[in-house]
């Protein structure tokens, strides 16, 4: 338009998104979040989508698959899992060096009914249910809702004709006292032919942990 440069080749638009992008997360690093409101870390995690093992700490076996997602998409996320084995525990995990704080964890999963799934942020774990692969809660636009018929109920659609693909949202508030933060998703299970799938990992960050001390409440130092 008049008064305005013009960005001549895609290339140029992407370069001014990739400014704008990288802009918004130098500031989020250092500021804090108003009461009630959170940043969005989730930048600062490697391969959150799952679409690769790359920047996760991967213990057992652990591979991709795409063909269950919860979007009803071809959409890749990892199983920590070994199907032919007799038990086994697998895991992936990612530490991260941050200010300290009060941080949420989100992930998505599912596991077959003899797996025991779990979401852990430091020293805070999650059980995500183990329900196979039918039902769950996440619709295809990825809407949480009570369950499978509670969403259809209100319009919306799921995975595997309506059906769901078992996947569920976990979420876990971690306190960062160190500058330190291990994610960690895993599966464990005595049985054989089990599985477990994750995936769509966010970082939020609350802001400073508050600290009682008698009736006042101070905030922990170097937040």
């Amino acid at each position: 338009g008049r008064g305005m440069s013009a960005v001549s080749t895609v290339a140029d638009l992407q370069a001014i998104i990739d400014t704008l992008v990288k802009a918004r997360n130098e500031y989020v690093l250092n500021a804090v979040p108003v009461e009630d409101y959170a940043f969005d870390y989730t930048f600062l995690l490697a391969s959150p989508d799952c679409a690769s093992k790359t920047g996760w700490t991967t213990v057992g076996t652990v591979g991709p698959m795409s063909n269950q997602h919860w979007s009803g998409q071809t959409n890749t996320y990892l199983e920590p899992c070994d199907w032919g084995a007799t038990g086994w525990e697998a895991s992936i995990s990612q530490v991260l060096t941050l200010p300290n704080g009060v941080y949420t964890v989100k992930a998505t999963g599912r596991a077959s009914a003899g797996v025991t799934l779990t979401l852990q942020a430091n020293d805070s774990i999650v059980t995500i249910p183990s329900t196979g692969d039918v039902g769950g809660t996440i619709a295809t636009d990825g809407t949480e809702w009570a369950d499978v018929a509670a969403g259809i109920a209100a319009g919306k659609t799921f995975a595997n004709n309506n059906a769901g693909r078992g996947w569920r949202y976990a979420t876990v508030k971690a306190i960062v006292a160190d500058s330190t933060l291990t994610i960690t998703a895993k599966g464990t299970t005595a049985e054989v032919h089990q599985w477990a799938s994750v995936d769509d990992f966010q970082l939020f960050y609350h802001g400073p942990a508050p600290v009682v001390k008698g009736p006042k409440v101070a905030y922990l130092c170097g937040a």
